[in-house]
């Protein structure tokens, strides 16, 4: 066989060998993008193949996890079964740090403290509004704003499930303060009426009044004491004649009255069990 004949394979060889090669990369460099990717699951990795961007599929929807370099979760977007949801974790112990999602109605605002207390939530829907402060050494005890539709608003100090302190005020220009006891029985009441006349009641444990401070319409201010039996023993009032005090029995009844008269003269009256009594006037002799 010539010694020239594995030059001449070799030629034949690269003949065809490099116009394939031109005809394929020319088709690589002119390929358009495609229109549609399906994938279960789409990561995304640095040089040394650390998972920093993942897009997948949850129970619920789709989800969106932003990791740091070492791979840890430190963004979550997804969708919830009533909305879209956003969790952002902590990188020293990668314990959730904010909640951001939505609701029926609305949307909730959840924050978190280091171990994993919830500290402040606000939840907003159509109807409502509310705003929550939690103590980071004490979690049973909190804030609470509410507001409601009908520009109602309410501002509650909370220990466990009771009320110790609430602040109110209502759409008919009338506000109340309330103070309770652990049990939550309430201690005292300070309000306003809607015809904007001041009281204020204090109560013993079972909510029995004790004493009760008020106003009325005509300018008129009154003082009644209560027995166990939620019944008046003593009523201390003002009227355009002057003062009036009265003494009750058990039953509930008038039993004394010290007042004035229409002169300004003095007057005693007492009443019986059964019906009217006497009266003392300080002109009598």
């Amino acid at each position: 066989m010539p010694r020239s004949l594995p030059w001449f394979v070799l030629g034949i060889a690269a003949g065809c060998i490099l116009p394939t090669a031109g005809f394929l990369f020319g088709a690589a460099s002119t390929a358009q993008p495609a229109d549609l990717i399906q994938a279960r699951q789409v990561e995304i990795v640095d040089e040394l193949g650390t998972r920093l961007m993942v897009l997948g599929a949850s129970q619920t929807g789709g989800a969106v996890s932003v990791r740091d370099q070492l791979g840890r979760t430190m963004l979550l977007l997804g969708a919830g079964p009533e909305g879209g949801i956003v969790a952002l974790n902590r990188v020293e112990d990668q314990r959730r740090a904010a909640n951001l999602r939505a609701t029926g109605q609305g949307a909730a605002l959840e924050l978190y403290d280091d171990r994993q207390n919830r500290t402040i939530h606000v939840q907003s829907d159509r109807k409502h509004t509310n705003i929550e402060l939690r103590r980071a050494e004490s979690p049973g005890e909190r804030i609470r704003l509410d507001f409601s539709q009908r520009d109602a608003a309410t501002l509650r100090l909370i220990r466990g499930e009771q009320d110790l302190l609430r602040l109110g005020v209502h759409s008919l220009n009338s506000g109340m303060v309330e103070s309770f006891h652990v049990s939550g029985d309430r201690l005292v009441v300070l309000s306003t009426t809607s015809d904007q006349q001041g009281q204020m009641a204090t109560f013993a444990p079972g909510d029995n009044p004790l004493v009760h401070l008020t106003a009325t319409p005509d300018h008129v201010g009154q003082l009644y004491t209560f027995g166990p039996d939620r019944r008046p023993w003593i009523a201390l009032a003002s009227h355009p004649t002057g003062p009036s005090l009265r003494l009750f029995n058990p039953e509930g009844h008038p039993v004394v009255a010290l007042e004035s008269d229409e002169d300004g003269a003095g007057e005693i009256r007492m009443w019986s069990k059964d019906g009217p009594g006497h009266v003392i006037r300080a002109e009598d002799r």
